[in-house]
């Protein structure tokens, strides 16, 4: 069985289906199948996705993902379903009906499923301004599962939508690792912006989530806009520590110890 991660999300369909079938013990592989004849048979999607966790189960792919971000194999069932199943998904407007009637899991599946079923459809010359739309209706919400979701379908979002996507994730804690194309897009304004968010949770007295460096380096000039040798910081124990602690994230050197005032002799 192969480890899994966020990050694998981003690697399609084939990839899950391996992973699906390494993880399903022979009556589980049994009750999987039972779920595609029904969807072969012409039961609708919106009837067959709520059977999937009680035929695959829900183990966590990954035992260590506290956040359960990288999600359970019956997450993998259901967009495989939707995209490699005997009759997956045709468009975004299928998506969408799904998404609007479904659960939390069942909207997951929907925007892991969501790029690929556009690309198709894109490919035929039909790119669907909708699918930006249903990741934008997503990156509103408060479910931070749904949220991971969401970015994993960030390609979809032109460039002020995707840095606002990576904002939501630093300031809901996603980690930024389940956001699609994040290497290939970070770009200075998005290095600017995370600045500007450490310079406020520090102002806060709150910790900065390690991963901002995926976004803001070491080596950006934006550092220097998140504040971190700001003086006013060393007058609140919590905003100190958070200050210091950024320091080290970022490695920006701290200040110099002021001088006591020599001693008159």
């Amino acid at each position: 069985m192969s480890a899994w991660g966020v990050a694998d999300w981003d690697a399609g369909p084939a990839r899950w289906a391996d992973a699906l079938q390494s993880r399903l013990a022979p009556e589980a592989r049994q009750r999987w199948q039972g779920v595609r004849d029904r969807a072969a048979a012409g039961t609708p999607l919106d009837v067959v996705l709520p059977g999937v966790s009680r035929a695959v189960g829900r183990e966590r792919l990954d035992p260590d993902d506290d956040g359960a971000f990288a999600g359970g194999v019956d997450d993998l069932a259901r967009a495989l379903l939707l995209t490699e199943g005997p009759v997956p998904a045709q468009d975004v407007a299928t998506l969408r009906s799904l998404y609007d009637v479904g659960d939390a899991a069942e909207r997951r599946a929907v925007l892991r499923a969501l790029p690929h079923v556009a690309a198709r459809a894109a490919a035929g010359g039909d790119r669907d301004p909708a699918a930006t739309v249903l990741v934008e209706d997503a990156l509103r919400a408060n479910d931070t599962r749904l949220v991971a979701a969401a970015v994993g379908a960030a390609d979809l979002l032109d460039a002020d939508g995707f840095r606002q996507a990576v904002l939501k994730c630093l300031f809901v804690e996603v980690p930024l690792e389940c956001v699609q194309g994040l290497a290939r897009r970070a770009d200075g304004p998005l290095a600017a912006m995370t600045a500007r968010f450490v310079a406020e949770r520090v102002a806060a007295g709150r910790a900065v989530p390690d991963d901002v460096v995926l976004v803001l380096p070491p080596s950006s000039a934006a550092v220097a806009e998140a504040r971190l040798d700001d003086p006013a910081h060393d007058a609140h124990d919590d905003r100190r520590a958070a200050a210091a602690a950024a320091r080290r994230l970022l490695g920006v050197p701290g200040r110099p110890a002021p001088h006591a005032p020599a001693e008159e002799t």
